[in-house]
């Protein structure tokens, strides 16, 4: 991105308009010192945002907005049971009268908590200076970091559901297949790529009751699994 800045700043910005989970990538600019690429985003942020704004006009921006404020207060999406952190935290934590009647517990605010405290050490190892891993080259850290956080970026939306696993292929398959040929067998790599990518039944999240609920969410335990291959790898290549 350092030969491209302006490519790669309009790039992050589309995503942002479209999507909001890319707000993590911003973290990686400021980590990594990539300034051009920052100031690039937020230009054409602003820009995006500008005609946006004069295309579809005011009404529709304040209603979605309005429309995605009410769906946080109402917490629907935590008792979802999608294949993401926040889902899972609610679905053990938030009761609802008709799609979660029986969870361990009704602690909404824990639910919210808990999955904050998780996304920001998830973040802060995603994001470990350098001095930690001298050993590695800055390519190969960037790409690494840039890894975790596209799977943090999954697992960590509200609304992720198994359709968005498929932005998981190229960590999956490129760090995977680094990692396979030093520790993991065959048969592990193959369940972990299936767990991941592949369609199976998965029980909805009001059929079980109690802790029962976990069994709700083997796509996003993969992911998490996926996310440590990628952490530890550090120490096993170069």
């Amino acid at each position: 991105t350092n030969e491209k800045p302006f490519l790669t700043g309009f790039s992050l910005a589309a995503l942002l308009l479209l999507k909001y989970f890319g707000w993590m990538f911003l973290l990686l600019f400021i980590v990594e010192r990539k300034w051009k690429e920052l100031a690039a985003t937020f230009l054409f942020l602003v820009i995006g945002f500008a005609a946006g704004v004069m295309f579809f006009g005011v009404e529709t921006y304040s209603a979605h907005f309005t429309t995605l404020r009410m769906a946080f207060d109402s917490r629907d999406f935590a008792i979802a049971g999608l294949p993401n952190v926040p889902a899972f935290y609610g679905g053990l934590l938030t009761f609802h009268s008709q799609w979660n009647r029986d969870p361990v517990a009704d602690l909404p605010w824990l639910a919210e908590a808990l999955a904050l405290g998780t996304l920001a050490v998830a973040l802060s190892f995603s994001l470990r200076s350098k001095s930690s891993q001298r050993w590695l080259s800055q390519r190969r850290l960037s790409q690494r970091r840039f890894m975790m956080l596209l799977t943090l970026s999954v697992i960590f939306t509200p609304l992720a559901a198994d359709h968005h696993y498929a932005l998981l292929i190229p960590p999956t398959f490129l760090i995977l297949s680094r990692w396979h040929a030093k520790k993991a067998s065959w048969a592990f790599t193959a369940a972990l790529c299936v767990a991941l990518l592949g369609w199976y039944p998965t029980p909805t999240i009001g059929a079980l009751s109690g802790f029962g609920k976990l069994l709700c969410f083997p796509r996003l335990y993969a992911a998490v699994i996926l996310w440590l291959v990628i952490l530890r790898s550090d120490r096993h290549d170069d």
